[in-house]
């Protein structure tokens, strides 16, 4: 009994088969060590093309979930400066690579040096600086957010850089309480994302 497969496949059996003495024999049908290179030269190929594409899309998630986690942390310090009727700061810490939420005045001992809430930098994102309307223009350094006791935030743009050179623009709304993220680098004075 003999299975054959149309094309050029036919010469390779399947399953065993008798010869004209009767006896069952199998032959063995491989690849050539030529046909093999030519295989693995085309899958290496074809992975150092897709492989840029998929570490671009690592570090670009990691962009994103960096300005996810941001964006929650900046909603709860919107409603915990609401619900407590007193200020609070985003301030990032460069040496430690976070944002971290605090009190600005706290009420009591107990309040005081206390961390509310904060976001750890992925490994592949930085902050390139920031902008308010009161301060303008600043580093990484010195970024500070101030949300009053009633929620509100002045007009304030957060930049956020990967690796790979991509970014991300946070753009903080003083009265409509959103967060509007932009790709790219945005000019505050020449955009109007605040009105």
């Amino acid at each position: 009994m003999r299975i054959s497969i149309t094309g050029s496949w036919n010469k390779f059996p399947l399953s065993r088969q008798a010869d004209r003495n009767g006896r069952y024999s199998c032959r063995s049908a491989g690849f050539t060590l030529l046909e093999l290179i030519i295989v693995m030269v085309l899958v290496s190929l074809v992975v150092s093309l897709a492989l840029p594409n998929v570490a671009g899309f690592l570090v670009t998630d990691q962009l994103n979930v960096t300005a996810r986690r941001l964006t929650g942390l900046i909603g709860q310090a919107s409603i915990l400066a609401q619900r407590r009727q007193s200020p609070y700061l985003l301030r990032y810490v460069p040496v430690e690579h976070r944002f971290i939420l605090e009190a600005e005045d706290p009420d009591d001992d107990q309040e005081r040096g206390k961390i509310q809430g904060e976001v750890r930098l992925g490994a592949t994102v930085a902050v390139r600086g920031h902008w308010s309307l009161s301060g303008g223009t600043g580093p990484a350094d010195d970024l500070l957010v101030r949300f009053t006791a009633n929620g509100y935030v002045e007009p304030a743009i957060i930049y956020l850089r990967s690796a790979g050179g991509r970014e991300i623009s946070m753009a903080l709304s003083p009265f409509l309480g959103t967060i509007q993220v932009l790709d790219g680098y945005v000019d505050p004075e020449s955009t109007t994302i605040f009105q």
